[in-house]
């Protein structure tokens, strides 16, 4: 109910980035950039809360759709592994990141919105702690770290699709067409957002290497229905259509 207590907790000791979590999205993302000692009021919006779900806690109930506020004092934490990421090999680093791609992908599995949420919160994790390569590591392990690194950008694109996020499709799926140029699933998922977002040149460059790539893929062949409706109409509608009649 509204401006009701629904859980207290006088200390918690808590995982962040566990599949199941007791903490809302919301809350991970606030504790990742407070620091030890500091206290806050976080206010979370459904979507990075309990979305339409609610949430039954110790001493009430949350009604789905609900704005949840969160009182919390960080006590102290402990980084990863025995002295955080610095201290981890670049290898240690790869296996550490997916462990955390393979919560996301748990989660992602669902697809149920709070949960693709959390989701795009892991595989976010796994790109910042990826982006900067080790130059002094060997091609096998370079290509690990860029091959979870591209999966964990793609499933952030994956995510938004889901969410119908189109906006927030377009920075992953180009960062993974960076690194993979012919990664048909990032070129399918940013043509997808382009034409959504009525961008619709930019959707028929990446729609024809689609094409390019599989002329025989039905997904493929329905989005090139779509850019060419599209593009009628715009032609329909240009003031310069009939100048040379």
């Amino acid at each position: 109910q509204a401006g009701r207590q629904y859980e207290s907790h006088l200390e918690r000791f808590v995982t962040i980035g566990q599949r199941d979590s007791p903490l809302t999205d919301g809350l991970e993302r606030a504790l990742q950039s407070m620091c030890k000692g500091q206290a806050a009021m976080v206010r979370v919006a459904p979507e990075y809360a309990y979305g339409d779900e609610g949430f039954e806690g110790i001493g009430g109930k949350v009604a789905a759709g609900q704005n949840v506020e969160h009182r919390v004092t960080l006590l102290d934490f402990k980084a990863a592994g025995k002295g955080g990421l610095k201290s981890m090999s670049f290898d240690e680093q790869i296996a550490f990141a997916k462990g955390i791609k393979e919560v996301g992908n748990t989660l992602f599995a669902t697809r149920k919105p709070t949960h693709l949420r959390r989701a795009i919160c892991r595989y976010e994790a796994v790109d910042k702690i990826l982006a900067v390569p080790d130059h002094r590591a060997d091609a096998a392990s370079t290509n690990a770290a860029q091959d979870t690194r591209s999966s964990a950008l793609g499933n952030i694109a994956a995510c938004h699709v889901s969410l119908k996020n189109w906006h927030l499709i377009l920075s992953p799926a180009s960062q993974v067409l960076k690194m993979q140029p012919h990664n048909v699933k990032a070129l399918y998922r940013r043509a997808l957002a382009f034409l959504e977002l009525g961008r619709v040149h930019e959707a028929e460059r990446d729609v024809k290497a689609l094409i390019a790539a599989d002329p025989a893929d039905k997904s493929v062949q329905v989005l090139n229905q779509r850019l060419n409706k599209m593009l009628k109409e715009i032609d329909k509608e240009s003031p310069f259509k009939n100048i040379f009649k």
